[in-house]
């Protein structure tokens, strides 16, 4: 496996951690206290939403929600970030075996490795020239 996936993993793993630990724990003691849902970004509308809900409420539901928000969030961008650099070592991958495919093959598939690999056109037109 290539280290760019891995330093990927490891760089997700280190910022959701920092972001669980001081935003997200930050988040939850403030629930956990109860304080009110004006203390919060959109509290007070997620406040009379939970409270049509269900009723009335001794905490407010605005922290964990933004919990919630904040840690689909980290997935969803890790989970992309994580998606990209693993397609693009295979992308790599693919077009290298490709590559290899053409060179082993000489000339008598010159028309297919042009297909194959658009960008390699010209060397490959000057490998199979005749030499002087």
């Amino acid at each position: 496996m290539s280290r760019r996936p891995l330093a990927i993993l490891g760089l997700c793993l280190l910022v959701g951690g920092v972001v669980g630990y001081f935003v997200i724990g930050s988040l939850l003691y403030d629930t956990a206290i109860g304080l009110n849902a004006s203390a919060y970004p959109v509290g007070a509308a997620f406040q009379h939403f939970a409270e049509a809900l269900v009723g009335t409420l001794s905490n407010t539901v605005s922290g964990l929600v933004w919990v919630a928000v904040i840690v689909l969030l980290l997935f969803g961008l890790s989970f992309a970030w994580m998606l990209h650099a693993v397609r693009a070592l295979q992308a790599a991958a693919s077009a290298d075996l490709a590559r290899r495919a053409c060179e082993l093959a000489g000339a008598l598939i010159e028309p297919v490795c042009i297909q194959l690999i658009p960008a390699n056109i010209q060397v490959l037109r000057q490998s199979s020239l005749p030499r002087n």
